[in-house]
């Protein structure tokens, strides 16, 4: 609590005080306290930093996004965090809206495909709850509204053919058959999954007509 309450670290106070044991101060005790700023009121919890932490690490572990701790911890520098320093973890006061749905926040490496495939859900679907979104840009740490899917209809639209899904499409495994298909018209899942939004990875069954791009 001395290192919150003067904005410092716990090892800045015992580099000051060699020997004191930080488990096991008594009343009356004089200590050295390093120079320092007063901290800054934070609506929500304070974090001391650790080994290995970086500010996207400590934004996922707590469900806020990188600016909202840039906003609650002003003069921080992002890429540059001190162990054993002192932010504040600041409570969620504009969640994404999305009501029948769940909010899934960017992580790296996710792309409009991956998500796709791994929420089981359609462009559509995703655009639906996001409907300022932009298909082309998703950044790690932005939050996506995702909705339980359900076919919202879409028709093949002038440069794809439609095609019907025949047995033969449908190898036996666990992958996709959108991903036999891709294959199948060289072509890739995500241009695949443009040309049908209305469809979920797993809505690409025998018997389904889809539209393939010419």
């Amino acid at each position: 609590m001395l290192a919150i309450r003067y904005n410092t670290s716990v090892e800045a106070i015992l580099r000051l005080n060699p020997g004191l044991d930080p488990n096991n101060l008594r009343v009356g005790q004089i200590i050295c306290i390093p120079m320092g700023t007063p901290t800054p009121s934070c609506d929500g919890m304070y974090y001391v930093v650790k080994a290995g932490d970086t500010l996207y690490s400590v934004a996922m572990r707590y469900n806020v996004t990188v600016a909202d701790l840039i906003r609650a911890n002003p003069g921080i520098d992002p890429n540059n965090l001190q162990i054993g320093q002192i932010i504040c973890i600041p409570e969620k006061t504009s969640p994404v809206r999305c009501p029948g749905g769940t909010i899934y926040v960017v992580q790296r490496g996710d792309t409009i495909s991956s998500i796709l495939v791994k929420f089981d859900i359609s462009i559509m679907d995703l655009k639906a709850g996001n409907p300022d979104l932009d298909l082309d840009k998703i950044k790690v740490g932005q939050e996506l509204c995702i909705l339980p899917h359900k076919d919202r209809g879409c028709p093949c639209s002038k440069g794809y053919t439609s095609y019907i899904i025949k047995a033969s499409d449908t190898p036996a495994g666990d992958e996709p058959v959108v991903f036999y298909l891709a294959d199948k018209f060289n072509t890739t899942v995500g241009r695949i999954l443009q040309a049908n939004p209305n469809l979920a990875p797993e809505d690409f069954v025998e018997g389904k007509r889809v539209c393939i791009p010419d």
